[in-house]
């Protein structure tokens, strides 16, 4: 019974799938023939959504003998393939699709303190789209996030929203991120303290670890390097929150330097 339950649904299955196929070879094509961020994001969008069609119909062909709900189950599959809202061109995105050692500037008990994460890139397939979900147990209870990422042009984009709790989102913006030479990027991030205060604060960006560092939080001596490392990357290139004055507009030095340590 449960054999003929399965060949009854393959035929319609076939057609699924084969329309699947069919939008996203459409994405690949809108992808190739186009390079405005309006058709990347198009196709981008046909390439997950005929994805999640194939994965669909091939979950459903191999689960007919369970019982399971079908419909359920093709809602969840297209909401997990489609909830990606930023989206890129693949072919920036595939260089860094690696682990990149994370560091940020924060507050703890009253304290400025740095610390460390380690984001896996290369753990999500989504085309045109960086998206993982991350586990933080460091302080005891886990922290759980959606993190997302896209580039625009030299300059990486990140979003992280916590899976429980009112906590906003954690926002990143890095530039520079795609240029290669670099062996530590720095950026700015928006977050929400261990403190419970909103902070515009430092992070850093590197495929290898920059200190050493105990669990998550980074030591003072180590913390100072980090510093210099911002200072270095960051701040001599950009003016930071200038004020309205009668004086002359101060110029960013212009680092241009190496990234050594």
């Amino acid at each position: 019974m449960a054999d003929r339950r399965r060949s009854i649904g393959s035929a319609p299955l076939w057609m699924v799938g084969t329309l699947g196929a069919a939008i996203t070879a459409l994405g690949f094509y809108v992808q190739t023939n186009g390079n405005s961020a309006t058709n990347q994001m198009v196709a981008g969008t046909l390439t997950a959504v005929g994805g999640g069609v194939i994965g669909a119909a091939i979950s459903i062909y191999f689960a007919a003998t369970e019982g399971r709900d079908t419909l359920a189950m093709i809602r969840k599959m297209m909401a997990d393939f489609s909830k990606a809202g930023m989206r890129s061109e693949e072919n920036s995105l595939s260089p860094i699709r690696r682990s990149w050692h994370y560091y940020y500037l924060t507050r703890k008990d009253d304290k400025y303190l740095w610390r460390h994460f380690v984001y896996r890139f290369q753990d999500s397939t989504t085309p045109n789209s960086i998206e993982v979900m991350i586990v933080d147990e460091s302080a005891g209870e886990p922290y759980e996030a959606f993190t997302e990422v896209a580039l625009r042009k030299d300059r990486l984009i990140m979003v992280e929203i916590p899976k429980n709790g009112d906590e906003p989102p954690l926002v990143v913006v890095a530039p520079g991120f795609t240029e290669g030479y670099r062996d530590v990027r720095a950026g700015v991030v928006i977050l929400k303290t261990w403190d419970a205060t909103g902070m515009l604060s430092k992070c850093l960006w590197s495929t290898r670890p920059l200190t050493d560092s105990n669990g998550r939080e980074v030591s003072h001596e180590a913390a100072l390097i980090l510093e210099e490392l911002w200072q270095r990357n960051f701040a001599r290139d950009y003016e930071i929150l200038p004020l309205v004055s009668d004086k002359p507009a101060a110029k960013p030095s212009s680092a241009g330097s190496s990234d050594d340590l």
